[in-house]
């Protein structure tokens, strides 16, 4: 399930309230909350949200390194992402922007417009 809007829209909740009672997790998708220090700027979801379901992609780079819709898609950390995404039976929902598109791609499912 691709969720995507502006920022401070409500896609983290969403995302957050239909993972937690599959017992799943959220992929981040959104461009700036790859950066760990850009929690409030980017209305990322906070401590609490975070320990309730794993989510994939948040805050795992540090602030100013190198990052783009194709860097983060052959990063490491979201090949790894993606592989045990396309591994899973039920899809967890994914939040965020540009690497929404990326992340379709890679599972070859369609991109909803």
């Amino acid at each position: 399930m691709l969720l995507a809007g502006a920022t401070g829209a409500g896609k983290s909740g969403l995302a957050l309230g239909l993972a937690e009672p599959l017992d799943g997790w959220v992929v981040n998708a959104d461009s700036q909350q790859v950066y760990a220090p850009w929690r409030i700027l980017t209305a990322r979801p906070g401590p609490a949200e975070e320990a309730r379901v794993p989510h994939k992609l948040y805050g795992h780079l540090p602030l100013g390194a190198a990052h783009s819709t194709l860097h983060s898609a052959l990063s490491g950390a979201m090949q790894s992402t993606l592989a045990s995404l396309a591994a899973l039976r039920n899809s967890p929902p994914i939040s965020g922007g540009s690497l929404c598109y990326t992340i379709l791609g890679y599972l070859r499912r369609p991109i909803p417009f």
